[in-house]
C-alpha cells in the first residue's frame, strides 16, 4: 500500500508491477548492505590478527560481557576500544537491517497474499458471472425449446381434434 502512495497514479497490474520492482530494490538494497557490514568486519578483524573476543565476569552485574582485546599489547591501526566500538556498532546495525528485512519481509508476504486473495476472489467472481450468463442463456433456449415443443404438441392436437371425414362414396354405373 505504501507504492500506491508514492505512485497514485498506477492501477491493476501496473501498480503490482511498480511493488514488486520496489520491494525487489529495497531486498537488493538490505543484502548489499549486510554484505558490505560484513565485510568492513572482516578487515576490522584482519587489521590485527591478535584482535578477539575477550570474555569477562561482571561483578556489578552478574553477567559475562566480552570485549575485543589485543593480545600481547599489539598496536593495532586502530585502538582495540576504537575496534571494539567499531565492531559493536556494526553488529548493531547488521542486527537492524536483519531485523528490518525480516518485517519487512512478512509485510510483502501478507501484502502478496492479500493480492493473491484480491485475485482469486477477482477470477471466482468472473466465474460466477460466466455461469451466471450460461445459465440465462439455457433458460432462454428452454423456453425456446418449450416454445418450439407447445406448437408441435398443439399442431398434433388440433389434428387429432379435427372431425374424421368418412371417405366419399362413389356410385359406380355398373352394367
Amino acid at each position: 500500500m505504501r507504492t500506491q502512495t508514492l505512485f497514485p497514479e498506477l492501477t491493476g497490474r501496473a501498480l503490482v508491477k511498480e511493488q514488486e520492482k520496489q520491494r525487489n530494490i529495497y531486498n537488493n538494497f538490505l543484502d548489499n548492505t549486510q554484505a558490505q557490514i560484513e565485510e568492513i568486519k572482516k578487515r576490522l578483524l584482519a587489521e590485527s590478527p591478535e584482535f578477539c573476543k575477550i570474555f569477562e565476569d561482571n561483578p556489578e552485574t552478574g553477567e559475562t560481557e566480552f570485549y575485543y582485546g589485543d593480545y600481547n599489547n599489539q598496536f593495532t591501526i586502530l585502538p582495540f576500544r576504537f575496534h571494539h566500538l567499531i565492531l559493536h556498532h556494526l553488529e548493531a546495525i547488521d542486527n537492524i537491517l536483519y531485523s528490518e528485512g525480516a518485517r519487512n519481509k512478512i509485510y510483502f508476504e501478507e501484502e502478496e497474499s492479500y493480492e493473491s486473495a484480491y485475485s482469486e476472489i477477482n477470477k471466482l467472481s468472473q466465474e460466477f458471472i460466466d455461469k451466471t450468463k450460461k445459465v440465462k442463456e439455457l433458460r432462454k433456449e428452454k423456453v425456446r425449446l418449450e416454445q418450439a415443443t407447445n406448437k408441435i404438441i398443439n399442431r398434433i392436437l388440433l389434428e387429432d381434434n379435427k372431425p374424421i371425414e368418412k371417405p366419399k362414396r362413389t356410385r359406380s354405373n355398373s352394367l
